[in-house]
């Protein structure tokens, strides 16, 4: 199933989609991948309920988002590089409580 199908006409020539199905395909990629609002996510799916080839375009992305996650393969840092890491970030850390500034202390009038 190709990702990039789009609607043809009767002699096969593409045919540009609706302004509403290029705001649709705009937003697939955030659709599959969660994150828009859910109201956001019912106007879509509304229309992907509605047009075949929107639809047919979200089953792509879907399916190679699966296929892409299947195919991952963890990756494990060495005990240097993750002890390395980890004294940069104290480091980083250090620095920026020396830089930080003090906070405003309160005085008070010796004469309350």
């Amino acid at each position: 199933m190709p990702l990039s199908s789009s609607p043809r006409s009767k002699t096969g020539a593409p045919v540009a989609p609706s302004a509403q199905c290029q705001q649709v395909r705009d937003a697939l990629d955030a659709l599959v991948d969660g994150e828009v609002d859910a109201e956001m996510a019912g106007r879509l799916t509304t229309h992907l309920l509605n047009c075949a080839d929107c639809g047919q375009l979200k089953r792509g992305l879907q399916q190679l988002l699966a296929t892409v996650e299947r195919s991952q393969i963890p990756v494990l840092a060495s005990r240097r590089l993750r002890l390395r890491v980890a004294q940069l970030f104290h480091a980083d850390a250090q620095a920026n409580v020396r830089t930080s500034s003090p906070a405003s202390t309160v005085t008070t009038d010796p004469t309350d």
